[in-house]
């Protein structure tokens, strides 16, 4: 991310990570939508948009698909209300999300 951005690491640490528990996660920002990634745009109409989509980390390429997410049919229901894009698009395999949820790495 911090190549995509043109800026070196610890200068991409400093400006865009804190610290959580020991370690690192991406900073974020409280806003009527309630606490947004650092990378995270909103449109007009209050549409989510990534600046680093490209490069965005394996935690945002599974989302919404994360153990939480996944527990029960009320917590699913409760991911489609607040991200528009979930129950959309290609059905895949509870064995595919799982894979890719649990491939995550740290930050």
């Amino acid at each position: 991310m911090a190549d995509y951005l043109g800026i070196s690491l610890p200068t991409f640490i400093k400006q865009h990570t804190h610290k959580v528990y020991g370690r690192r996660s991406l900073s974020e920002h409280r806003t009527k939508h309630g606490y947004d990634c650092t990378f995270l745009d909103r449109s007009a109409d209050g549409k989510a948009l990534c600046s680093v989509y490209p490069v965005r980390p394996q935690q945002c390429r599974t989302w919404p698909f994360w153990k939480e997410n996944l527990e029960s049919p009320d917590d699913w229901e409760h991911t489609e209300q607040v991200c528009p894009g979930s129950g959309q698009g290609q059905l895949y395999p509870i064995e595919k999300i799982r894979i890719l949820r649990d491939s995550t790495p740290e930050l």
